[in-house]
């Protein structure tokens, strides 16, 4: 007698064995071991398996790594043969996708859409100065990185106040307002002034007229 397909012979030898009263007698069945698959692993992109070390007849299961997710299906079952290899479908696997980076208006970036394993840089947005260095960011399930000191720019085209206006716009930055008004002799009126990400204020000045004298001014 001798092993089946997949599990060799430990001896060198099969045992013989003769038909004798009905029954088979002679030497000790042969030890038969299970061959070890060393042929045809799961892979692919993202593809991970617990398949080393399986023997003729055990499974094992191929499926995406820690930073991959499946383009369709699922884990998928291998098991291995009596040829010494492994049958089985490989799993379809890609990178996972990073939900975009939402930082708040005083940076920039281009962290969209991208998956495991990109990087993307994150800045000072238009209106603001660099601190420090602008920061890569890199996708890994989420992303990861430390973002750049940002401070807001000052607006220097201060308005002149002179005897019409009055008003505090000194030392504003990136986003701040502050508010015109008309001085004393002119009829009372104000805006607002905002400091702009270009450096300049926007709005428009009051518009600032004589105030009229009460009662009469004719002396008489």
């Amino acid at each position: 007698d001798h092993c089946s397909s997949g599990f060799p012979m430990l001896e060198a030898e099969p045992a013989l064995l003769s038909c004798q009263d009905g029954q088979f007698v002679g030497g000790p069945l042969p030890s038969c071991s299970p061959r070890s698959c060393d042929f045809a692993f799961p892979t692919g992109i993202g593809v991970q398996h617990d398949c080393n070390g399986r023997k003729t007849g055990e499974n094992c299961t191929a499926q995406c790594g820690e930073e991959f997710t499946y383009t369709f299906g699922g884990a998928e079952t291998f098991t291995c043969t009596s040829s010494g290899n492994f049958l089985g479908a490989n799993p379809s696997c890609e990178r996972k996708l990073c939900e975009d980076l939402q930082l708040p208006e005083l940076y920039t970036h281009n962290c969209r859409e991208k998956r495991s394993g990109d990087t993307c840089g994150v800045t000072c947005a238009l209106g603001y100065y660099f601190a420090s260095w602008g920061s890569q960011f890199l996708c890994n399930g989420t992303f990861q990185g430390t973002l750049p000191s940002c401070q807001p720019n000052k607006c220097t085209d201060v308005p002149a106040l002179g005897e019409v206006l009055s008003g505090n716009c000194e030392g504003l930055t990136t986003g701040e307002s502050c508010e015109l008004s008309c001085g004393a002799g002119f009829s009372p009126n104000s805006s607002r002034l905002t400091c702009d990400e270009s450096g300049a204020f926007l709005g428009a000045y009051p518009l600032c007229n004589p105030a009229n004298c009460p009662g009469s001014c004719s002396g008489k």
